[in-house]
């Protein structure tokens, strides 16, 4: 029997399966699937069920045995036919692959005309079918069959497919006796035959219309491509593509260097003149080219000026020479007329300047002019260049396919030739010569429906596959926690250890709720001792120091894993202080054997000081706040009060550890109340109690509040029906007897 998944591997008690540790409030998640069903367990709790319903299906089975041989008996006649490979195939001009693939091929084409409408509806109105008692249903008054209805009959009775490793192929006709399956199986083969060669004869002589036709057209596609080549070569007289379309790229690398060079000078032209245009607009004087400048000083009108200024000046260098002071009258004179030749040099100096200047900038603009000029003429020939390059390559591109549909042409023309002159040869190996009878059908005497060993193992299958369906339903269905793989379908939610059904553990502890103290060694104290070192770690890293323990629904033993995680954090050197707030029914003073008050209720109150009801456990590091006294436990919604909260926090500064104990959280609101004042939660379910989706709400109002939740503890989980659980438990329980 089958299960929807596997139980978890085996592990050690107290450790969740599937789990591994996570930070405090992170999910655990499911890589076990959505349904854990442990099959033994079933197996081992619905074996009569499942017992019953094997000897009902085979009950079932033998009778419908019965039943069918006697009412419906099936016979089935086989005819067997051989297929041989041929080496070429008269409805293609191509050779005929020798290898498996056209082979098989053929042969499925061969089991597909063999149950054909074609052939089905010939069978039937076969005279030797029609007097058959199968065809019986199908015959009106006038004895006439009805091809349609028997047809579709014939071919739901009747099957064909090859033969695995071999070249045969197999039709088989089952019916309601023995004589017609072997007559109608013997007669469909037949009219298979008759069909084949009828079909093979036909398509040879279409075939031989078909070549001929083909061939035709292909002497007229490969004229026309020859005439077109030669058109484009006469009508362009070009002896290579390649050489002229290398002349035109010649032509056009020129015509681009030419036209670069030209672009090059306008732009340098039009920036000269664009400077000497910006220069005579400008209101200050006007700086010159060097090279007017030079030009108009060689200039003879400037020259014989600049003669008459120099004579002048020698004139002026004699009279002081001889004695003359600069305020003779023919100094001053000479000086008078210095300046005025100076004044005049200068103004014809600037008009032939400003004349030159401007008969430079006329030339740049003549220059400019002849510059586009030309450029637009190397342009149109580039245009001419680029036009006669793109006709060439569309006509070489033209050509090459022309070529290339000759040779395709040309080698289809030979080989449609060579079909043709074949195809008497081909047609001798047609489809109706491949395929004959190995073996006719003979009348069968045995019954192919029914067999009893099929209907047996039906009956049981039917009705114990039903049953197992049913039972694992209700497995599925089932949503209570039968242990830590049924909260692994939980999102987001933590598993902090599980703790073994005490009944089940060979130390047998007396009193569970203090098996750490009284049975250190026992495995229920091992799964403790595991718990606290996830929960002291998670504690550690939200830096929690109050701990509120809250259980599912009553009796899921959250008194137990509060008294028992008490003393083990004891064990490890924490200083412990377990307070009892379960005011509604407090336990922990009977767990402990104390005095019930002075306790938290009396804190509350003010009927009692914090130092004075705390109690020593008797446990190294373990102290006790029992409930109080029942006057003073009344009020519930004390816990939830400031005073509480003051409690919690003097608490936390005299103690490693604050656990406390609270009412479930199925009949209470006590355990959330103190989750929103307490530094982290643990919830405690038990299997077989609580279901899943109780402990996903619970996880998602307790993930809501200002405690860190750190995650569940399962307890009270019982071994599987497979016994592996217990056989964990005994060989944990071995093992620390020894070290005993």
């Amino acid at each position: 029997m089958s299960s929807v998944t596997t139980t978890p591997r085996s592990f050690v008690p107290g450790q969740a399966a599937g789990q591994r540790a996570q930070a405090p409030g992170a999910g655990a998640s499911n890589s076990m699937g959505l349904v854990t069903i442990d099959p033994v367990r079933l197996l081992r709790r619905y074996w009569l069920v499942l017992a019953i319903s094997v000897f009902v299906g085979a009950v079932v089975g033998v009778g419908a045995h019965v039943l069918f041989a006697r009412y419906a008996p099936r016979y089935s006649a086989t005819v067997t036919f051989v297929v041989e490979g041929p080496t070429s195939d008269p409805r293609t001009i191509e050779p005929l692959d020798q290898g498996g693939q056209a082979m098989e091929r053929f042969t499925g084409t061969q089991v597909a005309l063999l149950t054909s409408d074609v052939v089905m509806q010939a069978a039937v109105n076969n005279p030797d079918v029609m007097r058959t008692q199968w065809a019986k249903p199908y015959l009106n008054a006038s004895g006439q069959i009805n091809t349609n209805d028997a047809a579709t009959a014939l071919a739901n009775d009747i099957s064909a497919g090859p033969i695995a490793l071999t070249n045969l192929i197999k039709l088989t006709m089952t019916a309601g006796t023995a004589e017609d399956s072997a007559v109608i199986a013997n007669k469909v083969a037949q009219t298979y035959l008759q069909d084949l060669q009828k079909r093979s004869r036909s398509n040879t002589s279409e075939r031989r219309d078909a070549l001929g036709k083909r061939l035709a057209q292909i002497d007229a596609q490969l004229n026309a491509a020859r005439e077109s080549v030669k058109r484009i070569v006469d009508e362009n007289g070009i002896g290579t593509f390649d050489q002229a379309l290398s002349q035109e790229d010649m032509q056009m690398r020129l015509l681009n260097e030419s036209l670069v060079e030209i672009t090059k000078s306008t732009s340098a032209l039009k920036s000269l003149l664009e400077k000497g245009q910006a220069e005579l607009a400008k209101a200050g004087a006007v700086v010159f080219p060097p090279d007017i400048e030079q030009e108009v000083d060689r200039h003879p009108i400037v020259v014989d000026m600049n003669g008459q200024l120099f004579n002048l000046r020698v004139d002026l260098r004699t009279l002081r020479e001889r004695g003359f002071g600069e305020d003779h009258f023919s100094v001053q004179q000479i000086k008078d007329r210095i300046r005025s030749m100076e004044i005049e040099i200068e103004k014809k100096r600037q008009e032939l300047l400003r004349s030159f200047f401007t008969a430079q900038l006329d030339s740049y603009r003549t220059n400019i002019k002849a510059n586009e000029d030309q450029e637009k003429d190397l342009r149109t020939q580039l245009e001419g260049v680029n036009t006669r390059r793109e006709d060439l390559l569309r006509l070489k591109l033209q050509k090459e396919k022309l070529d290339t549909d000759i040779e395709r042409l040309t080698i289809e023309q030979t080989e449609t030739r060579k079909a043709v002159q074949d195809l008497d040869t081909v047609s001798s190996e047609a489809a109706f010569d491949r395929v004959k009878i190995a073996g006719v059908a003979q009348t069968p005497n045995k019954r192919s429906f029914p067999k009893l060993p099929i209907m047996l193992f039906v009956g049981v299958l039917l009705c114990s596959g039903s049953v197992t369906g049913l039972i694992v339903l209700r497995e599925a269905l089932d949503q209570r926690v039968r242990g830590p793989g049924d909260l692994a379908l939980i999102p987001r939610l933590s598993v902090l250890g599980m703790i073994p059904d005490a009944s089940e553990d060979p130390a047998r502890p007396k009193a569970v709720e203090v098996a750490f103290k009284d049975h250190s060694s026992s495995v229920v104290a091992e799964s403790f001792r595991q718990i606290r070192s996830i929960l002291l770690k998670r504690m550690n890293q939200a830096g929690a120091r109050s701990l509120v323990v809250i259980g599912g629904m009553p009796g899921s033993g959250a008194t137990t894993v509060v008294s028992n995680i008490g003393m083990a954090l004891a064990g490890a050197d924490e200083r412990v202080l377990l307070i009892d707030a379960n005011l509604r029914r407090p336990a922990l003073h009977k767990v402990f054997k104390l005095q019930d008050g002075p306790g938290l209720g009396d804190v509350l109150t003010g009927q009692a000081t914090f130092d004075s009801s705390v109690q020593d456990s008797g446990v190294p590091n373990l102290s006790i706040l029992t409930a109080g006294t029942a006057a003073n436990r009344a009020v519930p919604e004390r816990l939830g009060s400031e005073v509480m909260s003051r409690l919690i926090a003097d608490a936390a500064s005299r103690y490693d550890r604050i656990i406390i104990d609270s009412a479930p959280a199925i009949v209470s609101g006590d355990g959330l109340s103190l989750a929103s004042k307490c530094d982290a939660s643990v919830l405690v379910v038990r299997a077989l109690n609580e279901k899943r989706g109780m402990v996903n709400r619970l996880r998602s109002t307790l993930a809501e509040l200002r405690a860190e939740f750190m995650g569940v503890v399962v307890n009270g989980v019982r071994s599987s029906a497979g016994g592996y659980f217990r056989k964990n438990i005994e060989t944990a329980h071995k093992y620390h007897s020894v070290q005993d």
